[in-house]
């Protein structure tokens, strides 16, 4: 009897000990995997590895985001053929980094190489302004002005309030006054900045080419033809698998979902 319990309790040991060294020894793999670094992604796009780059540069942005990560990005998939790809990796950068001349160059460099040339309604010239303002920095750089000349505002207010002389207190009024327009302005265009980059109302198409549809359905009227790297405005995403669009001239019609790419 002792004999078999001696035997048993050396089995049920043994195999306990199999299944710690096989724990201790699964891991093992994991240690010799290319480290997940913008060093590797840089390399590889240096080496022409392009699909590693991709693949590397993704997986980092899946850790957080960067204007530098979706720059980088942006030229792997342009080198690698991949032109509305590449669209939406320099629109994502050059939302986080609007004034970022390289972002721009290359996104307009992208844009040239596009098929379609559909010319947009043009826009109030006040509305073109507010916009380029707008984009002139970050929704952050922005706020970082906003909270500055805010408490710039506070001193200038303080100083009107216990200065005596007149002459003085004119040039602080004024200085009040403008402090006063640049906070709110940095506000209004901080918030519209943050809009820009919460907003999902905005594709790339990513497939060679894709037919709208005057209906969600395939058998619906062939309305135009879009090719890759066409950005698009969405206007309804409620329909499983389709998604209403409108160009930059007005016109609409549904396409598949998974021929774009929300920026």
């Amino acid at each position: 009897m002792k004999k078999i319990l001696f035997i048993i309790c050396t089995l049920v040991f043994s195999t306990a000990l199999q299944a710690v060294e096989n724990d201790t020894i699964a891991p093992a793999p994991l240690e010799q995997e290319i480290p997940l670094t913008k060093e590797v992604a840089d390399s590889a796009y240096s080496a022409q590895k392009y699909d590693l780059a991709i693949q590397t540069y993704e997986a980092l942005l899946q850790k957080g985001v960067s204007a530098t990560l979706y720059y980088n990005l942006g030229n792997s998939y342009f080198k690698a053929d991949k032109l509305g790809k590449a669209i939406v990796s320099y629109k994502r950068a050059a939302l986080l980094e609007p004034s970022n001349s390289d972002i721009q160059f290359n996104l307009q460099l992208a844009i040239r190489k596009t098929i379609d040339k559909i010319e947009p309604v043009r826009e109030i010239f006040f509305v073109y302004w507010f916009a380029a303002l707008r984009d002139m920095m970050s929704a952050h750089q922005w706020a970082v002005i906003g909270i500055v000349s805010f408490l710039l505002l506070l001193l200038s207010i303080t100083l009107y309030l216990v200065m005596r002389r007149r002459n003085v207190r004119k040039i602080i009024f004024t200085a009040t006054l403008l402090l006063l327009l640049v906070t709110v302005m940095a506000n209004v265009m901080g918030s519209q900045r943050k809009s820009l980059l919460l907003s999902k109302d905005k594709g790339i198409v990513i497939i060679s080419n894709v037919v709208a549809k005057s209906t969600p359905d395939q058998s619906g009227t062939d309305l135009f033809v879009l090719h890759e790297g066409h950005e698009l405005t969405i206007k309804d995403n409620t329909i499983k698998g389709w998604v209403e669009v409108m160009l930059n001239n007005g016109n609409t019609g549904w396409i598949p979902v998974s021929s774009i790419e929300i920026i």
